[in-house]
């Protein structure tokens, strides 16, 4: 009876011994079919570029990665990045080189013995020379320098709506130094202080195609020589005429240019005071001439000059050395023109002496009278006279040739201009120079010629001299 009951317990042992090692087979099995995973990146992130892409994330701690790699064109490129659990959790990750297309990028960890985590794919268009050489640097839509504001140049653009980040400007200032100011964003004004005028400008604009784009991508340079109005401006001169100045300047193609001039001087009209501001405005279209301004107290004039479309030189100086005191105006309400060669009624031969340029004395010949025609003034007093200016007025008509004489008696006259020339619509005034220490009466003004019909206009006779 015992050896069958010890029989069986050894049968009992063999059958749990089979079956401890079967469930082994079965657990061995299963441990041969587990994956096992790398950390993986959180909070993936992917910047475009200029031919490159940044990636960012965040490595939670991780003692099992060693690097992390980005594979793009269907796995056939990659690049690995070694990581150090030292590096902390973030995570910045830069491929350069890049082609400019659209691109899918797999980025996935790596640990010992080729462990890696599952892959995540990111998506972006990188950016490039195509790109690239479709910008244009922005366009200056006028400018302003300031001679007398620290040699200011004020740039003006025009509104962008081109996502941009900054445009960048590049002059010589008056120093001599090289100097870069930047514009920064869909700003449309900058600022150059000190610039020279004899130098260039050159900009270029850094654009932003796309919101996630983490650098710029910079247009090529574009170079401004000088402006075409500083062109004109350094054509421009003062030189002492009588007693006030000649301003000169040059404008052979006709470009239309307006000159701004100031200076300080004897008023007009009812003022004829000293030490008056006094502006003149020029239409530059004329063809190298010249224009003539009188009374002048103080040796400084400013000129400013602009293209009628906002760009502007302003302020520059030019120096009367020594002007002649005491030369003013001298016409006066009391004067009287004695004759001419006809008239209209509203528009009557006294305002040729009135001080006012804007009214015109316009008068016609008779129905059978040609030319010459004729006027004389009588100042009622001798007078001694520096100069005379002629201010014809706009309009049809007009004369081309002249004579200005002077009289002390109204019977013997000295030619002070002989055969002078007007330019058909001019409208600056032209002057004929008094003998020194000639005391004056009468004033005779003969058109000799005319340039397209017999209708004559004046707007004014100005005289200059001493009012003893």
């Amino acid at each position: 009876m015992k050896n069958h009951i010890y029989k069986l317990l050894i049968l009992l042992l063999a059958v749990v011994v089979y079956s401890c090692e079967d469930m082994r087979d079965v657990f061995d099995e299963y441990d041969k079919d587990e994956i096992i995973y790398s950390a993986k990146l959180d909070s993936v992130k992917i910047y475009t570029g200029e031919k490159r892409i940044k990636i960012t994330g965040q490595m939670p701690s991780s003692f099992n990665v060693e690097k992390i790699r980005v594979y793009w064109n269907k796995r056939e490129e990659f690049q690995d990045f070694t990581y150090e659990k030292a590096d902390g959790l973030d995570i910045s990750l830069v491929i350069n080189g890049l082609e400019e297309k659209a691109y899918s990028f797999e980025i996935l960890t790596m640990g010992a013995n080729g462990i890696t985590s599952v892959p995540r794919n990111l998506f972006a268009y990188v950016y490039g020379d195509g790109y690239k050489g479709k910008l244009e640097a922005r366009t200056i839509a006028s400018f302003s320098h300031d001679f007398e504001k620290n040699d200011e140049l004020v740039l003006t653009f025009p509104n962008s709506l081109t996502i941009g980040r900054t445009t960048e400007v590049k002059y010589k200032n008056i120093e001599g130094k090289d100097t870069t100011v930047l514009m920064l964003g869909r700003s449309n004004k900058v600022i150059l202080p000190k610039y020279d005028v004899d130098t260039k400008v050159k900009l270029r604009t850094h654009f932003v195609p796309v919101d996630n784009f983490y650098d710029s991508i910079a247009s090529p340079w574009k170079v401004v020589s000088q402006f075409s109005v500083y062109s004109f401006l350094k054509d421009i001169s003062v030189k002492q005429e009588l007693a006030g100045a000649k301003l000169f300047f040059k404008n052979p193609g006709k470009k239309k240019y307006r000159i701004k001039l100031e200076y300080t001087g004897y008023g007009e009209n009812n003022d004829i005071r000293p030490g008056r501001k006094k502006t003149i405005h020029i239409d530059g279209a004329e063809q190298n001439d010249y224009i003539y301004f009188t009374g002048v107290t103080e040796e400084n004039v400013k000129v400013t000059v602009d293209d009628y479309f906002g760009h502007y030189y302003k302020n520059k100086k030019f120096v009367i050395k020594d002007p002649i005191p005491g030369i003013q105006n001298l016409n006066i309400n009391s004067w009287e023109v004695l004759n001419a060669s006809s008239e209209l009624p509203e528009n009557p031969v006294s305002r040729v002496i009135d001080r006012n340029t804007s009214r015109r004395w316009y008068w016609r010949t008779a129905e059978q009278a040609k030319f010459p025609h004729y006027l004389t003034i009588d100042m009622k007093k001798e007078y001694l006279l520096s100069h005379i200016l002629l201010y014809p007025a706009d309009g049809a008509g007009g004369f081309a040739k002249y004579d200005l004489e002077v009289s002390t008696d109204n019977m013997s006259f000295t030619k002070i201009i002989d055969t002078g020339s007007f330019a058909y619509w001019r409208r600056s005034g032209t002057y004929g120079e008094v003998p020194s220490s000639s005391k004056v009466r009468y004033i005779r003004f003969t058109a000799t010629k005319k340039h397209k019909t017999d209708y004559i206009n004046l707007s004014e006779i100005s005289v200059y001299g001493i009012n003893e």
